[in-house]
């Protein structure tokens, strides 16, 4: 039963929030959204456009648990440069490290265009942002890239998660990169952390994580380390996605530690940030392949960043269900073993063609 129903006038918004169980909203328009709130005890649903508010039962075939993220930013050059934001994570299945999910999609019989971001690319010249992921109704934006000095001169970019701002003198240039930049109330990425101008240092932060904010750089030359990304088990196996990249260390210190996804994530997804100038010379590292990590920053002087990775769509759905992959190489059908209840799983790690009958 509908219990609360919210209408503003003239360009503005419709939401119909009632408890979760039985019933279950849907959305069909790329323009609202459908999510789970209040530790998932409430659904909602916002409608920003004129579309149908469909009502489901929760056992209906149809409805599968999705997983998109986009392509990871890359960390910037120079400048105690900022690490990449992660990819933003669009998912319905529950994590350990988010209370607010997007509510089940209704998938009909049908092929289905699906679109992996690519992760941005390394560059002092680069804007080093990441690229969209979708499926159906659902788009998750690209990760923003990190801030830097030199040719771009730059903040940390917004993106799904923001890049961290970088160590640069001149507060624009440490300024974080804003995350959610679909403005989601299952919010996609969080932030990147603030840099710092010095003296005597000029150290980076790390970009924003799907689940936390990017550390500010850190005393004595320290980057600061990348935010944590969302961890999921929707594929069987418990992975991060959407992680943080690493800040580069300061004119003299170490690097952020982005790359671990983040304290209490069990994988990473998010590169580390380049170290030398005093510290042990580290390279920086790329975000990891089809999670959606965010690059890490390069050192202060004359440092290297690194790619973002790329990401990943998912569809978890009734064991019931024929799914069909095309072009072959882009992703693979499985069905997951028991305790799952063999539900199918179609991952896709570039782009192509889902069909379902």
């Amino acid at each position: 039963m509908l219990t609360q129903y919210y209408q503003e006038q003239g360009p503005g918004i419709v939401v119909a929030r009632t408890t979760t169980g039985s019933n279950i909203f849907t959305q069909e328009s790329a323009d609202n959204e459908t999510a789970i709130i209040n530790c998932g005890s409430c659904q909602v649903s916002r409608f920003k456009a004129s579309s149908n508010l469909n009502i489901l039962d929760s056992d209906d075939s149809q409805l599968a648990h999705f997983l998109v993220v986009a392509g990871g930013a890359a960390g910037a050059f120079n400048g105690g440069a900022g690490g990449g934001g992660g990819g933003g994570v669009r998912t319905s299945y529950p994590s350990p490290t988010s209370v607010l999910r997007a509510q089940k999609l209704k998938v009909s019989p049908g092929p289905y265009t699906v679109t992996v971001g690519g992760g941005g690319a390394a560059g002092i010249c680069a804007s080093g942002a990441g690229t969209n992921s979708v499926f159906s109704v659902i788009t998750a934006t690209g990760g923003g890239g990190g801030g830097t000095r030199g040719p771009l001169d730059r903040s940390g970019q917004p993106g799904g998660s923001g890049g961290g701002g970088g160590g640069s003198p001149g507060p624009t240039v440490n300024d974080p990169g804003a995350g959610n930049a679909g403005g989601f109330i299952a919010v996609e990425g969080f932030a990147g952390g603030e840099g710092d101008s010095g003296p005597p240092f000029h150290t980076g932060a790390g970009g924003g994580g799907a689940s936390e904010v990017g550390q500010n750089s850190q005393p004595n030359g320290t980057g600061g380390r990348g935010g944590a990304g969302r961890t999921l088990a929707i594929t069987g196996s418990c992975l991060s996605f959407g992680g943080g990249g690493g800040a580069g260390g300061g004119s003299a210190g170490s690097p952020g530690a982005g790359g671990t996804g983040g304290a209490g994530s069990p994988c990473g997804s998010g590169g580390r940030g380049q170290s030398g100038a005093g510290a042990p010379t580290v390279a920086a590292e790329a975000g990891t392949t089809n999670r959606g990590g965010g690059g890490g920053g390069g050192l202060y002087a004359g440092g290297t960043g690194k790619a973002g990775g790329p990401g990943i769509v998912v569809l978890r759905m009734p064991g019931s269900t024929c799914m069909s992959i095309s072009p072959g190489p882009v992703g693979t059908v499985s069905t997951l073993p028991a305790p799952a209840g063999g539900c199918k799983v179609a991952q896709f790690t570039a782009s192509g063609t889902l069909t379902i009958s």
